[in-house]
């Protein structure tokens, strides 16, 4: 079977100048994401897997080396290009969730349709079976502020799949619920890896490890693939 490589950092490093001191927040990194994988980026706070989170979402620019998103190197697009392939290509999940509180589930879901302008119908369509796909086609009239941890979480996952993206980022999903929760939201993260898409998950949660095809663990900055089958014993 042919590996396809949807995202991939090469030599890529970021540093922060503050003052007259320069911080080196994530050390020249190299690795590979390939579709249908279910990668977790591990290590603690401040080690500096949300930098390289940023790099693989295309939220910031290196500072050296190269990021690419499906065979295309982001170094030299413009804000407002990178903007426009975060919004086609790629899924965010926040350990917080991130909805808009006065707006319905349906209504969060369906917010990257409308930026894309994509029609009414069609939005509607797709943003329903997206929650439909995370058990939330019920809920869907619901706020925020009427959903459970877990339930909400739901709702950021449909929006992160709605536009189909090649490439789904999760920065500590799982932080925030419960044992009960941190179990369905995992179980469809791993299926949803198994049908083909690509899922990026931050974390330092042990639990998630069964779950990963790779590890990267990052530690001040160094980012190195580590054996699962070691972290799955322990």
């Amino acid at each position: 079977m042919t590996t396809t490589i949807v995202a991939e950092t090469k030599n890529a490093s970021k540093s922060y100048k503050s003052g007259d001191t320069v911080i080196l927040a994530l050390k020249a990194t190299s690795i590979t994401i390939n579709r249908g994988e279910l990668v977790l980026l591990l290590g603690p706070s401040g080690s500096g897997k949300t930098t390289l989170l940023s790099l693989l979402g295309c939220v910031i620019y290196p500072t050296e080396g190269e990021v690419f998103l499906a065979n295309q190197s982001i170094n030299g697009l413009s804000d407002m290009e990178l903007s426009d392939l975060r919004l086609k290509k790629i899924g965010f999940v926040f350990q917080n969730y991130n909805l808009v509180g006065p707006l319905s589930a349906l209504e969060n879901v369906l917010l990257p349709l409308q930026l894309q302008g994509i029609g009414r119908s069609e939005s509607r369509e797709k943003a329903i079976s997206a929650l439909a796909l995370v058990g939330m086609a019920d809920r869907m009239h619901q706020t925020p502020r009427k959903l459970s941890g877990g339930q909400q979480q739901r709702v950021a996952i449909a929006r992160a799949l709605v536009n189909n993206p090649s490439l789904i980022l999760c920065d500590e999903p799982t932080a925030s619920l419960d044992p009960k929760s941190v179990v369905y939201i995992m179980d469809r993260f791993r299926k949803l890896a198994d049908d083909g898409r690509t899922m990026v998950i931050v974390t330092h949660d042990m639990r998630l490890v069964s779950y990963a095809d790779r590890i990267y663990t990052v530690d001040n900055g160094h980012v190195k693939e580590t054996d699962i089958s070691n972290l799955k014993e322990n």
